[in-house]
């Protein structure tokens, strides 16, 4: 399954000029694929970090 990455938030108001701005990215197949699954993201990954959680 693959799927194409389009931003909606936050959502655009009726009359906006950013309606649909994402239109011509889409017609030039140059958005984002979605990324689905935990091995995806991974893979795509540029840099990882883990930040320690301080409970309380």
């Amino acid at each position: 399954m693959q799927t194409l990455k389009t931003v909606r938030f936050p959502m655009p108001t009726a009359g906006s000029k950013h309606v649909g701005d994402q239109l011509l990215l889409l017609s030039q197949k140059k958005l984002r694929t979605a990324l689905f699954t935990q091995e995806a993201v991974l893979k795509h990954l540029e840099e990882r970090e883990q930040v320690p959680i301080n409970r309380k």
